[in-house]
């Protein structure tokens, strides 16, 4: 169960990847998840952003490697599990 946030919870979380990952299929399912899990403990903005259609948003956040999940500008690279993701996202608390 997640715990409710104490501090400044993350304002944004951004998963980069590409329709041609071996990942994309199953860190879509992953992150939609994620979104429903912390939807209730904090007001936060979720974007998928698929590489090949916004190119210059990788470029922004200078995105070499799929997938890549953004948490306040913080990158976190590969594909970590569900419950690794949403540890990473109560640490901010």
């Amino acid at each position: 169960m997640l715990k409710a946030m104490k501090t400044k919870a993350p304002q944004e979380i951004l998963l980069f990847d590409n329709e041609n990952s071996v990942y994309l299929a199953a860190g879509i399912d992953d992150f939609k998840k994620i979104v429903v899990s912390l939807a209730n403990l904090s007001p936060v903005r979720t974007k998928l952003i698929d590489i090949t259609k916004q190119p210059e948003l990788a470029e922004k956040y200078c995105i070499t490697v799929f997938p890549t999940l953004i948490i306040d500008n913080q990158a976190f690279v590969g594909k970590p599990a569900t419950n690794k993701i949403i540890e990473i996202f109560e640490s901010f608390a």
